[in-house]
């Protein structure tokens, strides 16, 4: 299938189904095809559990705080089944520092997402999950902010099965909660 110029794969509900849709426009030629598969069809799971709230609430496809959870959550679990990657392969970035400038920026970062979490706009959620030059941090930084804070999770000891059920106000109180955002240890 031809894509937009922004996304290898994506997920959308087509008359209430989760369906995956496959570009592979953007992929680098190490071959990360493995964990584009594992990591879409972690969204496809999770968009099951919250068709219910998306038939009840359409803007929550735009959702912040939502879309970066949905994204660090598939990171984190596609980490957890295939393990042993270089770091920046489950982020799907060419660069190996893209994680530490993703942490440098992280006080830029975490005031405008803490203060718009519960915001439904395609631009703001563009910022944070697109690919974009357009913003003072890297691109698609909310993948690594929604790994941070779905990983610090899991080691507090909540299990990535119970997670994939978490619903929008779940999601949000935990983003409000986490060490990463609020700065607290």
């Amino acid at each position: 299938m031809v894509g937009t110029g922004h996304s290898n794969a994506w997920v959308r509900p087509v008359d209430g189904t989760p369906v995956l849709f496959v570009a592979l426009e953007l992929l680098p030629p190490e071959g990360y095809e493995d964990i584009l598969v594992v990591h879409e069809l972690v969204h496809v799971v999770h968009l099951q559990a919250l068709l219910p709230a998306l038939a009840r609430r359409a803007e929550l496809e735009n959702h912040l705080g939502l879309r970066i959870w949905l994204e660090g959550l598939a990171v984190a679990a596609t980490r957890q089944l295939l393990p042993d990657r270089p770091a920046h392969h489950y982020f799907f970035v060419a660069g190996y520092d893209w994680p530490e400038q993703c942490r440098t920026a992280l006080p830029q970062i975490a005031p405008t997402l803490l203060r718009n979490l519960e915001v439904c706009d395609a631009t703001l959620t563009y910022a944070f999950v697109g690919v974009t030059e357009d913003q003072p941090w890297p691109s698609r930084a909310g993948y690594w902010i929604g790994d941070q804070v779905v990983t610090e999770v899991m080691q507090a000891g909540t299990e990535l099965d119970e997670l994939l059920g978490w619903q929008p106000d779940r999601i949000v109180q935990s983003l409000r909660a986490s060490a990463l955002l609020t700065g607290r240890s």
